[in-house]
């Protein structure tokens, strides 16, 4: 099994950032109506909210991303291009785009 077989156990998307009457507080709700987060009033509340609601979908996007995209590929990282023939064609370097993506995705799941 692979990071991006790994399912979380988060509400279902879509999530909407919903504003207080007043617009001093932001609700994150999911798709049932559920209230999921209450943003305070900050500065940039409406920022975070909208940021916050877009999780679900933005986790699906890298997970396809990651799962289309080529893991193991000859002498080079398909992602950052690196000389990786001595690690068997995985790359492992930190500052990989391929690497940073499954450790995003990563931190969202329980295992």
């Amino acid at each position: 099994m692979t990071d991006t077989d790994v399912k979380t156990q988060h509400s279902p998307g879509p999530w909407k950032a919903m504003p207080s009457s007043d617009r001093t507080e932001w609700w994150i709700d999911s798709q049932d109506g559920e209230d999921l987060a209450l943003i305070y009033e900050l500065p940039n509340a409406e920022a975070n909210a909208r940021l916050i609601a877009a999780a679900p979908e933005l986790l699906e996007r890298l997970r396809e991303h990651v799962l289309h995209s080529p893991g193991i590929c000859g002498d080079n990282c398909p992602s950052c291009g690196r000389d990786n023939k001595d690690f068997g064609g995985i790359c492992d370097a930190e500052d990989c785009i391929g690497v940073m993506d499954r450790a995003a995705i990563a931190k969202t799941t329980t295992c």
